[in-house]
Parts: C-alpha cells; structure tokens; sequence
C-alpha cells in the first residue's frame, strides 16, 4: 500500500480516484516493479501514523522525524521552501531566517501537522515561542488569511501554491509573491520504503525508484499540471545536469 495527502495540483482526488504527478509516480514504480498497488488519500496526519503503525509500505516525504529510521530513503527531487507574502510588502520582506524572527510586526502561518525539515522545523520553534505563528488546518486556509491581511507571511513552495491556490481569481494570484530565504537551502523529496517489505522486494522498489527519478519521469509528470518556469523556481530534478551538490 503507498499513501499520499492532499497538495493541491500534485495529490488530488479526481472523481474517487486519486490523481496528480505523485499518485502516478507511484502508479508507474508498480508497474515497472510488476507489483500491485493499493493507493490512498489521506491527511498528513493520518499518513504519518498509519506509516508508524505498519499500515503502509510507500510513502513520499522528507526525512521528517516521524518517519520510520530504519526505513529506505529513495531522493526523487529537492524542492526549496521560500517566503510567501503579499507583494505590497515586497520591499519590508525579510531576506533571511534571522531577519524573519526578527520581525516582531510580522505574523505567520503554517498548516498543523505538515512535514517539515529539522531547519523549517526549528525556525517554526523559534515563531511559535514568540506567538508568530498560527496553526491552521490546510493550505486553502492559509492563502484565504493572507488575502485577508490576517497574517503577513507564510512558508511555501511555489509548485505547492500553484496547486492549492486553483481557486483564486488573477488579481489573488498575483498579489502573493514567493522569494527564498537565503540561508533555506533545497531539501530532499523521496519514497520511503518500509523495512517490513521482503528484502527482495525492498531491493527491486529502491532500484525502480531511483531509475525514475534519473530518467525524467517525475519531471514530465509535474508538467502536465504546472508550467516549466514555475516548476524551475524550487524544483530541482535528479535528472537535471544543473542540480548542486
């Protein structure tokens, strides 16, 4: 079983199938594996404890500290985190994580329970311990608060926002901005595998996985539901002779 949640334009559910680049990533690792695959939808929440109770064998993440250490870890892309706000900040917008903390007028946002890096996870320390931050339930929420100057920042990737933001009009979309923080630097997105699979089966998984990641696959997914120049903006591929070390 492989389980995923619901990002925007990547996880969806399309007429009770679940659908997007992930979704079909993990359609084609099965089919090259010869193996079948039973796939759900479900919050982050859900994802993570069904993972740590044995109820999964593929999930895609981070290296959150939730997930299982004796798990494989396959890389599939590095996706870079960056500052949204309002575009009429533009100029006041912090340029670093320092500097973020350092904003006491600032207000930020994050979703309750989403997969963070131990650095997100340590700057979101650092805001919650000086009541900067709200705990909000999705994506959608979060949008919605900052078109409604209820909170001034939040941390997103841009290919994530595209997705979660189908809703807004135009003049919404352009009025958020994303922009690194300099001292962010890309982060891994993989497929865990879990250590209860057969090694044999684990050994074929981690092979196909990481075939897929270096032929492109992941890339000409994402494109049928993202323009190239968004994707470029905090997606680096595995198959992309640009990526740095």
């Amino acid at each position: 079983m492989a389980l995923v949640n619901p990002l925007g334009g990547i996880t969806r559910l399309e007429q009770e199938r679940v659908a997007g680049a992930i979704p079909d990533f993990f359609r084609e690792l099965a089919k090259r594996a010869g193996m079948p695959l039973h796939l759900e939808l479900l919050p982050r929440a859900r994802v993570v404890a069904q993972w740590q109770d044995g109820g999964a064998d593929l999930v895609v993440g981070t290296r959150p500290r939730q997930m299982n250490p004796h798990a494989d870890f396959v890389p599939i892309v590095r996706l870079r985190v960056m500052l949204v706000f309002d575009r009429r900040q533009a100029s006041a917008a912090p340029q670093d994580t320092l500097a973020l903390v350092e904003r006491s007028d600032w207000r930020g946002l994050m979703v309750r329970g989403a997969a963070l890096t131990d650095a997100i996870q340590g700057l979101v320390d650092r805001l919650e311990a000086r009541k900067r931050l709200w705990l909000v339930r999705d994506w959608t929420t979060v949008l919605r608060m900052l078109l409604a100057e209820r909170a001034e920042f939040t941390l997103f990737s841009p290919t994530l926002m595209h997705g979660e933001s189908s809703w807004m009009d135009r003049e919404a979309r352009e009025r958020l901005v994303a922009r690194p923080l300099s001292d962010v630097k890309p982060h891994e997105i993989g497929v865990h595998l879990s250590s209860r699979l057969a090694p044999e089966v684990r050994a074929q998984l981690v092979l196909h996985t990481s075939a897929m990641a270096r032929d492109g696959t992941l890339r000409r997914l994402l494109l049928r539901d993202h323009p190239p120049e968004l994707l470029a903006q905090d997606l680096q591929f595995l198959d992309s002779s640009e990526i740095t070390p």
